[in-house]
């Protein structure tokens, strides 16, 4: 089994140079990682082969993200999230919180989007998941 780290726990590293805090990473002995997005990695914007090689390169691997809430609910983001993360080989989409969970109202819309993302995001080999920081 491999431990992966959560890039968010060296978000101020990431910050100032993604390649570098994943050499950080690997370096202590990580071999994967779970990326942030907004945390950084923004060098890889639009670039998941060159993020995928710089991975390789490191010898860790992406077992998933932190995403936000819209790239999982909303169809057209979803479909740019898998693409994306696709080419990571990357698994597991988290979304670390959206105010919608804490109200009642809107909490069985939520969970209703979530579910019908679920379904399309396992025909593509992911999960989604939530947790309410």
């Amino acid at each position: 089994m491999k431990i992966a780290a959560q890039m968010y726990s060296v978000h101020d590293t990431a910050a100032k140079g993604y390649t570098d805090a994943l050499k950080q990473v690997a370096k202590i002995g990580f071999q994967a990682v779970e990326l942030a997005a907004g945390c950084g990695y923004a060098e890889f914007d639009g670039k998941p082969v060159d993020l995928k090689k710089c991975l390789d390169d490191l010898g860790i691997t992406a077992i998933g993200a932190h995403v936000s809430t819209e790239s999982v609910i909303d169809p057209e983001e979803r479909k740019k999230m898998i693409e994306f993360y696709s080419i990571l080989n990357a698994r597991f989409m988290i979304c670390p919180y959206d105010g919608r969970f804490m109200d009642p109202a809107a909490n069985a819309k939520f969970a209703d989007d979530f579910n019908q993302a679920a379904e399309e995001l396992k025909k593509a080999g992911m999960y989604c998941g939530y947790h309410n920081h």
